[in-house]
């Protein structure tokens, strides 16, 4: 499945500010939601101290169990923290790994405000722009990495555990979730337990 047009321009009509600390309904007018049809799959939890937490699917029903976006609110009403969670299963299908590399490159881009993406470097652009026949599957031991790969998308292509980062004005944290590392092996590849593998992009705004 071919990603949606327009998510490298995910943050227009948000600015250079990026989406953190912005009210939710600016998020839901993004090209972010538009692109990728998000729709809220259950009602919006408190989580303590006044905040609110949300969630959202893609509209593609192929696609709609392995990709969620999750928001905190804050006691203001301003997003304090987003969560974009990806089914490694989808990253690495050829099939539909265009989609999940455009959703998390729109991510960041929608996010991170401009100084927050250049503080990453060439991350996005790392995720947007590896065709599906050059991405390797982490499970696979013959995988070749790009010859210098970002920390970041080492983390993306599932050959590290994670990644953190402070931003000028938040925090990035990209993190595959049940992801274990072969201890006699460091250079290659991971292994797998046997639960379903999710990666996580996480932003929060400083406090």
């Amino acid at each position: 499945m071919a990603a949606p047009t327009g998510t490298a321009g995910a943050s227009k009509g948000i600015g250079s500010g990026g989406i953190l600390g912005s009210r939710p309904e600016l998020l839901l007018q993004s090209p972010l939601f538009g692109d990728f049809r998000f729709a809220e799959y259950e009602p919006a939890k408190p989580i303590g101290a006044g905040r609110t937490w949300h969630g959202y699917r893609p509209g593609a029903e192929r696609i709609r169990d392995a990709a969620t976006l999750n928001l905190e609110i804050d006691t203001e009403g301003s997003i304090d923290r987003l969560t974009l969670c990806l089914d490694r299963n989808l990253i690495e299908r050829p099939a539909d790994g265009s989609f999940a590399r455009g959703l998390a490159a729109g991510f960041l881009t929608c996010t991170l405000s401009e100084a927050g993406r250049l503080a990453l470097g060439g991350l996005i652009d790392e995720i947007s722009n590896i065709p599906v026949s050059n991405m390797p599957a982490a499970s696979d031991p013959a995988a070749i990495l790009p010859r210098f790969p970002s920390p970041g998308y080492r983390v993306f292509l599932g050959h590290q555990a994670d990644f953190d980062q402070e931003l000028p004005d938040s925090q990035f944290r990209i993190v595959n979730l049940n992801w274990s590392r072969r201890r006699d092996q460091v250079a290659t590849p991971p292994g797998y337990d046997g639960e379903t593998m999710w990666l996580w992009l996480i932003a929060r705004r400083h406090p």
